[in-house]
C-alpha cells in the first residue's frame, strides 16, 4: 500500500477567468483527479523536467493536432459514403 506524505503546506495565486477556463479544460482532458492535483502535479513536473519541457509540450501538441486531422478525415470519409 502505497505511502502518501501529508501535505499542509498552501500556495495562494490568482488566476484571470480565462487562465482558470484553461487549467480547467486541460485538467478535464487530460483526466486530472481534481484541478488542485492536477495544477501541483503540472507544476511540479515542469520543475522536474527542465529543459525536456518544451520538447514534452511540442510532442503534445503534434499529437493533439493529429488526432484532430485525424477526426477530420474520418468526418470527410464518412460524408463521403452516404
Amino acid at each position: 500500500m502505497p505511502t502518501f506524505k501529508r501535505r499542509d503546506k498552501i500556495l495562494l495565486f490568482r488566476l484571470t477567468q480565462e487562465e482558470y477556463d484553461r487549467l480547467l479544460t486541460a485538467c478535464q482532458k487530460r483526466g486530472g483527479r481534481s484541478l488542485s492535483d492536477f495544477a501541483r502535479t503540472q507544476l511540479l513536473q515542469r520543475i522536474d523536467d527542465g529543459p525536456f519541457y518544451k520538447f514534452n509540450q511540442q510532442i503534445f501538441r503534434l499529437e493533439s493536432a493529429v488526432k484532430e486531422v485525424t477526426g477530420l478525415l474520418e468526418e470527410m470519409s464518412a460524408k463521403k459514403r452516404k
